[in-house]
């Protein structure tokens, strides 16, 4: 564990945990910065999937207020770029990251879910980004990709307003993937998991890649057509649909 951030992995699955239950997993600069360090850790380690959650009742109720209370312009700087960094090292690892959020993830805290590519949530989540109301922005990429979600309307409609939204608010607006109950949460994390390790680790790291990317899709799906895990995939595909043909047709 390294700056109240507990990074491990299991079976090819990482895990990034907020462990800062007492502060409500408020987001210090060494903790981002453990963040950081933890993506590239888990990279290393080759895992295919990178969970981020937490320990307590809140995911994150953001940025650590003790170190933005008045902090001198270079610290600031400092500060935001360490977010920045952090959380593109997310957003950019080659695999798959998903956040699961219980309770209330704000400010810096969304900014973290957001910088993940999919968001599960209980029921009781709520989420949002309320810097203005302390005549605040989110500093660490959190706009860009808020908009990247769900849309430049309803982006603003968050800032403005700096509304926390409640969880199914959050599933009808596209700011979070999945709602679940409390007690379903590990299973359904499990489940995705589960789907995502099905698929083959190399295409899903390219879909992740160009989301949002240029429109070469087409000459991708020239080259992936071709490699030796797409024939293979699609082979086993072919031969279980006539597998499953010819006992139909054994049937009738």
């Amino acid at each position: 564990m390294s700056g109240t951030v507990d990074v491990h992995h299991t079976d090819g699955v990482g895990h990034l945990v907020l462990d800062r239950p007492e502060k409500l997993n408020a987001l210090s600069t060494e903790m981002i910065t453990a963040l950081g360090d933890g993506v590239r850790e888990l990279t290393v380690a080759g895992v295919e999937v990178i969970l981020v959650r937490s320990s307590g009742r809140h995911f994150s109720a953001g940025a650590d207020l003790t170190e933005w209370a008045a902090p001198s312009e270079q610290d600031a700087h400092r500060m935001s770029r360490a977010g920045v960094d952090a959380f593109a090292a997310l957003a950019e690892a080659p695999m798959p990251t998903i956040a699961v959020i219980d309770g209330v993830a704000a400010g810096g805290g969304l900014e973290l879910a957001l910088a993940c590519d999919l968001r599960i949530a209980t029921t009781r989540a709520r989420l949002g980004l309320p810097e203005a109301t302390l005549a605040n922005l989110p500093a660490y990429g959190g706009i860009t990709r808020l908009m990247h979600t769900v849309g430049a309307v309803r982006a603003r409609e968050l800032l403005f307003t700096a509304d926390l939204v409640e969880a199914t608010r959050a599933e009808q607006i596209g700011l979070v993937t999945q709602v679940v109950e409390p007690d379903g949460l590990d299973h359904a994390v499990t489940a995705l998991v589960g789907r995502i390790r099905a698929a083959d680790p190399r295409a899903v790291s390219l879909a992740k890649a160009l989301t949002g990317a240029a429109p070469i899709d087409g000459l991708l799906a020239q080259f992936t057509s071709q490699t030796p895990q797409s024939r293979s995939r699609k082979d086993a595909f072919l031969a279980r649909r006539q597998g499953s043909s010819a006992t139909e047709g054994a049937q009738s």
